[in-house]
Order: C-alpha cells, then structure tokens, then sequence
C-alpha cells in the first residue's frame, strides 16, 4: 500500500511514519473495524510515555 507512497516523503523519517499509519490501516480493513471510531480512541488515548502494554490495547485487533 505505501511502497510507493513513501517515495514522495521528504525525510526517511517522514516515509517510515507513512509506513506506520498504512500498516494501522491495513491493519483495520484486514479486523473489519471501523476506521474512524478506532482512530479517534486511539487518537485520544495517546500521550508521552505511554506504556507498551497501553499501546497493545490500542492496536485494530483489540478493538471492541
């Protein structure tokens, strides 16, 4: 899905952050969860040093 998305980043930064959301997008088709519900949970429950575990529970398959 980004392979050739990521060529239009400016950074190396920028493509591999590119390549993250597209992976969190596949992710979600792939779950069959609604796209805009899960982002905006996770979205919300985001914040600096968030523990490992936190974040496991906001990935598409722990989706409820």
């Amino acid at each position: 899905m980004g392979r050739k998305n990521c060529l239009f980043s400016k950074t190396n930064e920028g493509a591999m952050g590119n390549a993250v959301i597209y992976s969190l997008l596949g992710s979600c088709e792939i779950a069959n969860v609604n796209l805009l519900k899960r982002m905006e949970r996770s979205l919300d429950n985001l914040y600096p040093g968030i523990s490992e575990d936190e974040l496991t529970k906001l990935l598409p398959c722990n989706f409820i």
